[in-house]
């Protein structure tokens, strides 16, 4: 759980490093298209980064690979199955999570109840969709267009739909949607995928207004501004209220020289910062007997195991263990948590309480776990290595 936890935090950083870089470097250029390909390819490598190896070792308390519960009630062991209880952060994620994938399913009904309600009409040899519900739009390769449109706008709306569809604009915005399920807590990402959607407008309006006058396209922009219905936030739209004098300004700058590229220079290695520093090595001395022997918490390839499984394991400290008889006059009970390393000769060795109960309980458990016979290592990389493992033991009476 502390892994997938550390993926989100380490996710959204990276996200917040892209999205930051851009606003700083590039949003101002004219190339679109670049600028397009960095935002899509930074969002996945934010997926990407927290997934690379890494070395990182903690020495935090109850961190190792922990074994079932070994329970002791006057001195007869036995063994109970403990379930995992459900962590509330978790919890929280999930019910968030699926808030947001109820919010986007109830966005794609309502655009698919609009398209199924509209009529279909060929206007200057394409296919649309037309109805008074809503205003110009585009979703994967359906143009929707409104019966109110001025026909002397009509080709250009259409053109500029068009282009969304040629562009495939509507793909970028579905993965966008995916991100914000996934990280429905980050705000961030709201503005992220209006970053995309402005480049998706730039890019649409150069290839519109081509062939007409730039004044022209503007006053079409300026005299019919339609809003479209927040539930239809998945379709892309000619006429954005929210984008339209970036896109003015846009439309009459000038183009970016191509030395401006070298801000993709400064932005790029931005990303590859991010990972080095996700990948980089933590290795605290109070875990590590020498720089060539690590002691793994986790990750490990192929556990150690008790020589006969943990059957024998069970029996052994069953055996062994004995209940102490002044902690069983005065009623005590509790859990005591066994840390111990299984070294790469198999040897069980630094044990020690990661959490006790008490000087009697906790001294027995610790006198039984050292008297452990040899495991069979664990294995990583193809190699014997050393592992710390967690073996709780449970009074009870």
């Amino acid at each position: 759980m502390q892994e997938f936890f550390q993926f989100l935090v380490i996710s959204n950083l990276s996200l917040l490093v892209v999205w930051g870089s851009y606003k700083l470097f590039l949003e101002n250029n004219t190339f679109h298209g670049w600028n397009r390909a960095y935002l899509l390819i930074g969002s996945v490598l934010s997926l990407v980064i927290p997934l690379l190896p890494t070395q990182r070792t903690t020495s935090e308390a109850l961190i190792g690979i922990e074994l079932p519960t070994l329970d002791v009630s006057g001195g007869i062991l036995q063994t109970t199955v403990h379930f995992i209880p459900l962590n509330p952060y978790f919890l929280f994620y999930s019910i968030g999570l699926l808030v947001a994938l109820w919010f986007f399913v109830q966005s794609l009904a309502s655009l698919v109840s609009l398209l199924k309600q509209s009529e279909s009409e060929t206007l200057h040899g394409v296919t649309v969709l037309r109805s008074e519900k809503a205003g110009p739009f585009s979703f994967l390769t359906i143009i929707h267009l409104p019966k109110y449109v001025s026909p002397s706008h009509l080709e250009t709306v259409l053109r500029h739909e068009m282009a969304h569809v040629k562009l495939m604009h509507t793909y970028d915005v579905l993965w966008l949607r995916i991100l914000q399920i996934l990280f429905w807590f980050n705000p961030l990402l709201l503005l992220y995928k209006q970053s995309l959607q402005a480049i998706h407008e730039y890019q649409a309006d150069a290839l519109t207004q081509v062939d007409g006058s730039k004044e022209r396209y503007v006053e079409i922009q300026v005299e019919q501004l339609f809003d479209l219905p927040r539930e239809l936030s998945l379709a892309n739209s000619f006429y954005n209220p929210i984008n339209l004098k970036k896109r003015v300004n846009m439309i009459y700058s000038e183009k970016t020289s191509k030395w401006a590229t070298m801000r993709y220079a400064v932005a790029v290695p931005v990303i590859a910062i991010v990972a080095l520093m996700t990948a980089c090595t933590e290795v605290p001395v109070d875990l590590v007997e020498q720089e060539t022997d690590k002691v793994y918490e986790n990750g490990v390839e192929v556990m150690p195991e008790y020589v006969g499984g943990m059957a024998a394991l069970f029996a052994f400290v069953g055996e062994a263990i004995r209940y102490p008889e002044a902690a069983e006059a005065e009623n005590i009970t509790g859990k005591v948590f066994v840390g111990f390393v299984v070294d790469k000769n198999g040897k069980v060795g630094q044990v020690e309480v990661v959490k006790g109960v008490r000087d009697d309980l906790d001294s027995e458990a610790v006198r039984v776990v050292s008297e452990m016979p040899d495991w069979t290592p664990g294995m990583h990389d193809g190699k014997k290595v050393s592992v710390h493992m967690v073996l709780p033991i449970s009074y009870q009476l």
